[in-house]
């Protein structure tokens, strides 16, 4: 058995005796390759001729119905269904991470808690696999690669495209796909009008504190702000105010929210205007009235009250009939 073969690299005496051996082994010897790549190997006629066995990332991730049958059944984790889901939404079937949550979980019972707190056992589980992306993902890669995860952690969505455009330096093109190639914690989706890499949420949660510690907070908003500028520029309000909101830019998200608000209501994006308007801060909103009208609105449209809009019209009364 060849363990993290992929640590081989371009080491070509030894793919070359790994043919060798593959090519003239004997019926009793069976060889299992573990590697986080496809191994640079001469493959194809073992597979022609049914003598080999490729099991791959998809067979090895939990489906939504093995987790749920993994965390209560097998593990005994009573869980509730809105607990699995968040669950499956974290892990993304990787069973490293629901084995940590069995580690964490199985803690506090030792530890006397009366019954397991999923968020809390998600916190401390995701501490257990930031230590193991580290040692066993991020530090293997050049630093060109390493660079730019840091980078696009901060992105909702990482679309080629876009990558692109805002790291022309960064040559995104290659090193995505060589990235999902290498199964490292990110996979390729694709409608159609274009492609879009998308990162295993624990992974990004460990790459954007990584970054954090590398640049400290000040460097993390200026990033964002970069970000937000680049949006904007593209006309993409949703997430220029975004991350103008991450830069602590409120004054800027809330001027492209009180002068284009009405656009996000006519298109149907509530949740992401509701979302944008609770982070900003009541002294950004008094200071761009026409936001208040489009909270009101948005709680108009969802059917309930709201309390902070409702403060700040009242505070700000003598601007609005000012404002068309």
């Amino acid at each position: 058995m060849l363990d993290d073969y992929h640590h081989l690299g371009d080491a070509k005496a030894v793919h070359a005796a790994v043919d060798r051996l593959l090519a003239y082994q004997p019926e009793v010897l069976h060889t299992i390759i573990v590697s986080r790549d496809a191994p640079p190997l001469q493959l194809a006629k073992l597979l022609s001729h049914g003598e080999l066995a490729i099991i791959d990332r998809n067979d090895l991730l939990f489906t939504d119905e093995e987790t749920d049958v993994l965390l209560n059944q097998v593990f005994g984790l009573e869980f509730t269904a809105e607990q699995l889901v968040e669950s499956r939404e974290r892990a993304q079937g990787w069973i490293m991470a629901l084995q940590l949550i069995r580690q964490v979980a199985q803690r506090q019972s030792r530890a006397g808690a009366a019954a397991p707190d999923l968020s809390q056992i998600l916190r401390r589980s995701e501490r257990d696999v930031f230590d193991y992306f580290p040692q066993e993902v991020f530090e293997y890669e050049p630093e060109p690669e390493r660079e730019l995860l840091l980078r696009v952690a901060l992105l909702d969505r990482v679309e080629l495209d876009i990558c692109v455009r805002l790291y022309p330096d960064s040559d995104c093109s290659t090193i995505l796909p060589e990235l999902v190639g290498r199964n490292v914690f990110i996979t390729l989706a694709t409608d159609g009008s274009g492609e879009e890499y998308r990162l295993h949420p624990l992974f990004k949660d460990f790459l954007r504190r990584r970054l954090l510690s590398e640049v400290g907070r000040a460097g993390v908003m200026a990033e964002h702000a970069k970000i937000a500028d680049f949006f904007l520029g593209r006309g993409n309000l949703e997430q220029a105010a975004r991350h103008f909101l991450e830069a602590d830019e409120f004054d800027r998200a809330a001027r492209i929210i009180a002068d284009r608000g009405q656009e996000w209501i006519t298109s149907g994006a509530l949740r992401s205007l509701s979302a944008s308007l609770d982070a900003l801060p009541v002294e950004a909103m008094e200071r761009h009235p026409r936001s208040l009208i489009h909270s009101a609105e948005v709680a108009r449209l969802h059917g309930v009250a709201h309390p902070q809009g409702a403060q700040q019209q009242s505070t700000t009364q003598t601007e609005l009939p000012s404002v068309s």
